[in-house]
């Protein structure tokens, strides 16, 4: 086929599917309907589209891609198990091939909703009972005090130690506050790398507040929170220091600003936070894991205020957010394991002597 991926680009799927594609996805078209997927948000759309084109590859590298065939009808029974089979050969973790599946689904839902998907819902839900995680989470947790304390200082040490601020010094600096920042106000990636001057992040003069409109956020509700108050000095700081260096005369209204003076993409924040965690820390933290970090830190030592883990979470509801987040009986068991061993180890030095 001589793609360089493993999935089908829409540009190059069959024209009646992309002709499809176009339709489920149309709005604001005062004469139509909006299409069954106009509502998505645009990471949803690429996400599908690349779940769906993954499908499209693989029955092309089977010779068995019929362009005039509706979507339902190329997922016959035998066809899904090969595929299945497929995936897990290719060594895919069981909760990355439980999304495969699910965006595989949600395809075919919209773009040949009256085709026959039983087969496709069973294999999720099969999928979904196996699927666990490849790390266990909860022996991985940090708490959100010691991140942000941890960010914190190691930010006061770079430019206390480098007053004139090289363009090195400004990344890592900005690379701690958005680790700190994210240690107690852990918003979803593609909202934080948003985050507008005067719009998303407004600064005040008694604090800071965090606001992301409903039409931006997954759940379509808007974010608002108050920035942490031991935050605002680091904040100001790099608003009115490193900032402006990291722009060098360009223009943005972005928080986030790259060496390049251009806004920081999702993936650039993500890698960045994982390098500065690994420094200050010594363990890996992406942005999502630290809503894992929040939530569990709640549910263990203010249990009284954990439904505010929902709203700091942008969650409808507190089930959502423990059923996700909330590592905290594991994190409880294995210290209680931890204090079990240490008294042992006690009772056993004091036999010996």
């Amino acid at each position: 086929m001589g793609y360089p991926c493993v999935t089908l680009p829409v540009e190059h799927w069959p024209v009646s599917d992309r002709l499809l594609w176009q339709q489920v996805n149309c709005s604001d078209d005062l004469l139509d309907e909006d299409g069954r997927a106009a509502h998505w948000t645009e990471k949803t759309r690429r996400q599908v589209a690349k779940d769906y084109g993954r499908f499209l590859f693989w029955l092309a590298a089977q010779d068995a891609l019929d362009p005039q065939a509706t979507p339902g009808a190329r997922l016959t029974r035998a066809r899904l198990e090969d595929y299945l089979t497929h995936l897990q050969a290719t060594g895919m973790a069981s909760i990355s091939l439980l999304s495969r599946l699910r965006g595989l689904r949600q395809a075919i839902s919209v773009l040949d909703p009256t085709a026959n998907r039983a087969d496709l819902a069973t294999a999720c839900r099969r999928q979904k009972a196996l699927a666990k995680p490849r790390r266990q989470k909860h022996l991985q947790l940090v708490d959100p005090p010691e991140i942000m304390h941890a960010a914190l200082a190691h930010y006061d040490m770079l430019v206390a130690d480098n007053p004139t601020l090289p363009s090195r010094v400004c990344v890592h600096a900005r690379d701690a506050l958005m680790l700190a920042l994210l240690a107690h106000r852990p918003l979803r990636l593609g909202n934080f790398a948003g985050l507008r001057l005067g719009e998303s992040l407004i600064r005040t003069a008694i604090g800071a507040r965090l606001a992301v409109r409903a039409c931006d956020t997954k759940e379509k509700r808007p974010y608002d929170a108050t920035a942490p108050e031991d935050l605002l000095p680091t904040l100001d700081h790099y608003l009115a220091e490193i900032r402006p260096r990291l722009l060098g005369g360009q223009c943005s209204d972005r928080l986030w600003i790259s060496m390049r003076g251009t806004p920081m993409s999702e993936s650039a924040i993500y890698y960045q936070i994982i390098k500065i965690s690994r420094c200050v820390l010594g363990q890996r933290i992406n942005p999502h894991f630290a809503r894992d970090c929040v939530m569990t830190f709640l549910a263990i030592n203010a249990p009284d205020k954990v439904r505010a883990g929902a709203r700091i979470l942008g969650h409808r509801s507190l089930a959502t957010s423990e059923a996700h987040y909330n590592h905290a009986t594991s994190v409880t068991a294995q210290r209680r394991h931890l204090e079990v061993l240490a008294t042992l180890r006690q009772r056993t030095r004091r036999l010996i002597t």
